[in-house]
């Protein structure tokens, strides 16, 4: 049974930069104690966004999955690159990510929307 110290909540917007980064928010990067972030991307699952997981949390993944894992590590900033396949595929012509905690991963998804302040 995988332990689930790990929590993810609340939702955020962030915006992309020219290089395909986001930072990620401060309350999700405290657990991120690696400094790395797996993203779950199947291909045949374009538009749904993508899952992102703690190396902690990805205990709760079935083993096939693994093949559609993709690893983002931390910058200096607290920031993440979304690699290249999930850029084009998901995040191409968009500015802005909602992220969106979802207990023990959380939803990264493209949006036109700007935060309001």
């Amino acid at each position: 049974m995988p332990d689930m110290k790990t929590k993810f909540f609340g939702r955020s917007k962030r915006s992309l930069d020219s290089k395909h980064r986001f930072t990620v928010p401060h309350l999700l990067r405290k657990y991120l104690a690696d400094g790395a972030l797996f993203l779950l991307f199947n291909p045949e699952d374009q538009g749904k966004g993508v899952q992102a997981y703690s190396t902690e949390s990805t205990d709760v993944l079935p083993a096939e999955k693994f093949e559609f894992l993709f690893c983002a590590e931390l910058d200096g900033q607290g920031r993440i690159v979304i690699p290249p396949d999930i850029f084009k595929a998901l995040f191409k012509g968009y500015e802005w990510v909602l992220i969106r905690g979802l207990k023990d991963h959380c939803e990264i998804t493209p949006t036109h929307e700007a935060p309001i302040d």
